[in-house]
């Protein structure tokens, strides 16, 4: 079994980037893992009845799959890159650059290194009420990224997090592992101010 780590993204109306990732442990090899990943997305993307691409703006869109394999101590030793071609087909108003649909990822432990959280462009206006995201958009996320672990693991695949390179205050070793059993979505908007700030700067 070979770790790697799925990192996938898109454009946002503003123009700025948007990325996301999985960390997969996987015996398949990696042009194998990258297809199946990307077929995992475009249903994310484009399922008739999950499929989150309808919650997007055209501006917004999905076109980049790089999948890295990690060594021991979750570095990238090599990557293999697959060009994805999804954009937003929703007519309603898009919410700013900076905000965010967070999503959990859950685990059958409760140590805070056994959870971890990623997140995907915020959805449309119609879909935020009260400063919250609807029931509905929420459990339309949920389903549309289970259905990507699901997709995934068929063939004994498992996403995970990991406890990164020092052991943590509890005393759980550098990179322990801990296998992901459910992705969920948070009715609460998060925020991209981290992210836009790494953007690279152009200068005239």
């Amino acid at each position: 079994m070979t770790d790697f780590k799925a990192k996938f993204g898109g454009a946002l109306p503003g123009g700025l980037r948007w990325s996301s990732e999985l960390c997969i442990t996987s015996s398949q090899t990696p042009s194998a893992l990258s297809t199946t990943v990307a077929n995992a997305l475009n249903d994310m993307w484009t399922n008739g009845t999950y499929g989150i691409g309808a919650q997007y703006v055209p501006a917004v869109t999905l076109d980049e799959l790089v999948l890295y394999t990690l060594n021991g101590s979750m570095k990238a030793t090599a990557k293999q890159v697959t060009g994805l071609a999804h954009v937003g087909t929703s007519g309603d108003a898009a919410v700013t650059d900076g905000s965010t649909m967070t999503i959990i990822k859950r685990s059958a432990g409760l140590l805070r290194n056994e959870r971890g959280f990623m997140s995907l462009p915020a959805p449309v206006e119609g879909v935020l009420v009260g400063g919250k995201w609807t029931v509905l958009a929420r459990d339309r996320f949920g389903a549309a990224l289970e259905a990507v672990r699901t997709a995934i693991g068929a063939d004994g695949s498992t996403i995970f997090v990991h406890t990164g390179a020092t052991a943590t205050h509890g005393g759980v070793a550098p990179y322990t592992k801990t296998v992901i059993t459910k992705l969920s979505a948070s009715d609460k908007p998060g925020s991209r101010e981290q992210r836009v700030n790494k953007q690279v700067a152009t200068y005239s």
